[in-house]
């Protein structure tokens, strides 16, 4: 905008609303004409925001917006990835970026991804999500990161413990609270947030199940209902007599456990046995048991807490890479 014209008010027909720009930031003013016009006399009435801080007032907007609206693990995980690429904006000096979110590049992307050697495809979809959503909100006129691509998913179960690895695996185990940590979620096929912070009021055992109510759920969309087998419930019984509140799972030091030193013990795991576990490949163990067993997709979509078995048969199914069930299925009568 030329030095000293004036900001007015313009309708954006798309949106059906009255904009201001303002100090090359984009102001959403409302349907009504007066109104925005109001508004937009107290916007020039303000100390002028400085220039370069819009990149970064849209991104910490979406983060509160993550806050406000989304699980703490999901705010987390935008948070960090978004902050790193602020920052590289920042160390790398680059001010038109940082003047507006408009003037981000794919080629900012992708300079930023050449010095994290992982997790690109994760930190490709935190910024697009990042500037779809201040698109959304009127930040920018168009989105310079809509046709960014990300790098294709890897498959989610390239990898599975099988019965006898299992209990080959717990032989090595020496911690007993760890132990009955793995044994649980082996046997439940929980997911290992639903597992850590499991406590005794959940435990619905004259129902042979533990109970979580919606709010504690992954999406706090629905209570999830996990089904114990005896040797889960026997263990879950001994643990609940020992500790009436608070998790169940506890460390060696009487603390509950994070996903840290979940993964730091783990990781002491694999000197003894050559190999790295992680809690989730022990759900998706779970699963493929049940299907290479012949038990329903649907019925173990249930069990394993999903709306239905679309994401049972796209990412957890090892059924297809098994010649000799699938030749068994063929020929059962």
């Amino acid at each position: 905008m030329p030095r000293g014209r004036k900001p007015k008010v313009w309708w954006w027909q798309e949106r059906q609303c009255y904009y201001a720009t303002v100090a090359s930031q984009r102001h959403r003013l409302g349907p009504d004409k007066r109104e925005a016009e109001r508004q937009l006399h107290e916007l020039l009435a303000q100390k002028p925001a400085v220039q370069q801080n819009s990149t970064l007032e849209m991104c910490d907007r979406f983060l509160s917006f993550c806050h406000d609206s989304r699980a703490p693990r999901t705010y987390q995980w935008y948070r960090d990835y978004v902050q790193s690429f602020v920052d590289y904006l920042r160390s790398a000096g680059l001010r038109p970026a940082l003047n507006g979110p408009e003037t981000v590049s794919a080629k900012d992307v992708r300079r930023w991804l050449a010095r994290h050697g992982a997790a690109k495809r994760q930190r490709i979809i935190a910024i697009k999500r990042c500037w779809n959503w201040g698109y959304r909100e009127g930040w920018m006129s168009q989105n310079p990161l809509r046709g960014l691509e990300s790098p294709p998913a890897k498959s989610r179960t390239e990898e599975w413990i099988t019965p006898e690895e299992f209990f080959w695996l717990l032989a090595h185990v020496s911690d007993h609270e760890f132990f009955r940590m793995l044994v649980v979620s082996w046997e439940t096929g929980a997911r290992p947030q639903e597992v850590k912070p499991l406590e005794a009021r959940h435990l619905d055992l004259e129902q042979h199940r533990a109970v979580i109510p919606r709010s504690e759920t992954k999406g706090k969309r629905r209570p999830r209902v996990l089904y114990l087998t005896e040797r889960a419930e026997r263990i879950l019984r001994e643990l609940a007599r020992e500790r009436q509140h608070g998790p169940l799972f506890l460390n060696q030091a009487g603390r509950p456990w994070s996903a840290s030193a979940v993964r730091l013990r783990f990781q002491r795991l694999a000197k003894h046995v050559g190999k790295q576990y992680c809690q989730t490949l022990f759900r998706h163990s779970w699963i493929t048991r049940k299907l290479l067993a012949g038990e329903d997709s649907h019925v173990v979509a249930a069990l394993a807490g999903h709306v239905d078995s679309s994401m049972i048969d796209r990412y957890y199914s090892k059924v297809s890479g098994e010649s000799k069930f699938l030749l068994d299925a063929m020929r059962r009568k």
